[in-house]
């Protein structure tokens, strides 16, 4: 069996077009490292993907869709673990029907993971993609649906035949289960055949997500972070209490007035009940093998802390070794609304401490990297670097934002950085 490519001494790194390496600047009483790509060891990477470093991302579907791409062509070992706390579009019409966790986000990624290359495959990823119109009666959204099933429909009648008996058998079962009075407006493709999987596989998630990584070719590995069905729910500065990811996104801190607080979960979406899941078994060697572990951009409450309300998840990030990076978001999160960057990595800090049975420590050991872009600028607030020397986190600075799309992260730019920081022995 093959081995994985080792990581060998330190070699400084170099940026695209330019024989300088990493430096620091001096800002209030912090040295913030500036670190450009380690070209050599990204080129390692390229020629080998298979053996590539094992990343882990805490995300919600879409946010780092483009990163997720990006960094295929270097490893085929990240970890994407994905909240399926959804309640909301046409995510929460099939846990209605079906009381299931949500697979919006799962589907999401996934597909950002899968093998674009071949043109048939392109076109059945296309499929997955497709949202039936938010208008129109249940009869002519079933006549369209059917017609998709059939093969004569525009976006499937080009599918190779095995990929069109794919998607006839899956839908054929799914219209065989679901409810008379299911809402069909706006219904992803995608997320119905992943739900029949998942009825099919006798409601096993990860049966139903093994089915789809081999059939997609999916690069590394897609996984909720539990199998419960649960809601999140927010607590707000002023002390009101609101549940469900959808109310999140639909109204937000803006609207209520007052910045969130505080995320917890729910067994129900009409009222509190409290619950702490567990995680599958599968996440603790891939938490404790890792190489480097990434609070990425994404919505910040919904997507990231949420997926780390679940027990042992916190303890196993604290005890890990490796880079442990926050990469805060650049353009403006309706989340985030009414809170600085030094808040949101208290409160980032604070949530995982609730799990841990060291709180005497101060915080320290969730947090090793803060990952800013070059501009301060994009930042709110300004950080205590006093605060984040006794945290433990060191602050690096890199080019990592997109000069073309304002409040948007650069894929190549963040991907090599944090492939970088993954090999990096300080």
């Amino acid at each position: 069996m093959a081995e994985r490519p080792r990581k060998a001494a330190r070699l400084e790194p170099v940026a695209v077009g330019s024989k300088g390496g990493s430096r620091s600047l001096q800002c209030g009483t912090s040295s913030l490292n500036v670190l450009s790509p380690d070209l050599i060891w990204l080129c390692t990477c390229q020629r080998v993907p298979q053996l590539g470093p094992r990343l882990v991302f805490f995300s919600g579907g879409s946010a780092i869709r483009d990163l997720s791409r990006y960094l295929r062509r270097f490893t085929r070992n990240s970890a994407h673990l994905l909240t399926p706390f959804d309640s909301g579009g046409s995510t929460a019409k099939l846990r209605e029907a079906f009381d299931m966790p949500a697979v919006g986000d799962l589907r999401n990624r996934l597909i950002a993971l899968a093998e674009q290359e071949a043109q048939t495959n392109r076109e059945f990823l296309a499929v997955l993609r497709y949202r039936l119109p938010d208008t129109g009666d249940c009869a002519s959204l079933l006549e369209e649906l059917h017609s998709l099933r059939l093969g004569q429909h525009d976006m499937s009648r080009q599918l190779p035949g095995a990929l069109k008996q794919v998607l006839q058998s899956q839908l054929s079962y799914f219209l065989s289960v679901v409810p008379e009075t299911f809402d069909w407006r706006g219904a992803c493709i995608g997320n119905l055949l992943l739900c029949a999987a998942y009825l099919k596989e006798d409601r096993s998630m990860t049966r139903a997500l093994k089915w789809f990584t081999q059939l997609l070719g999916v690069a590394g590995h897609v996984i909720p972070v539990t199998l419960e069905s649960c809601h999140l729910m927010v607590t707000l500065e002023d002390g009101r209490e609101i549940i469900g990811e959808h109310r999140l996104s639909e109204e937000g801190p803006k609207v209520w007035g007052s910045p969130i607080q505080r995320v917890q979960l729910s067994e129900s979406l009409q009222f509190y009940q409290p619950v702490v899941p567990g995680i599958l078994p599968r996440l603790r060697p891939l938490l404790q093998e890792s190489d480097l572990i990434c609070y990425p951009p994404g919505s910040f409450f919904s997507s990231v802390i949420a997926n780390l309300l679940t027990e042992p998840v916190p303890e196993l990030i604290r005890h890990s070794p490796v880079p442990k990076v926050f990469v805060p978001n650049l353009g403006r999160d309706p989340e985030q609304e009414g809170l600085t960057l030094m808040a949101c990595i208290e409160l980032l800090i604070s949530h995982m401490q609730r799990f841990s049975a060291h709180s005497e420590d101060g915080g320290r050991g969730f947090i090793t990297h803060l990952l800013l872009d070059q501009d301060p600028g994009r930042y709110s607030g300004t950080l205590d670097y006093e605060r984040l020397s006794a945290l433990g986190i060191e602050v690096v600075r890199a080019a990592i934002a997109d000069p073309q799309v304002p409040g948007q992260h650069s894929a190549e730019g963040l991907g090599q950085i944090l492939m970088t920081l993954a090999r990096r022995k300080d």
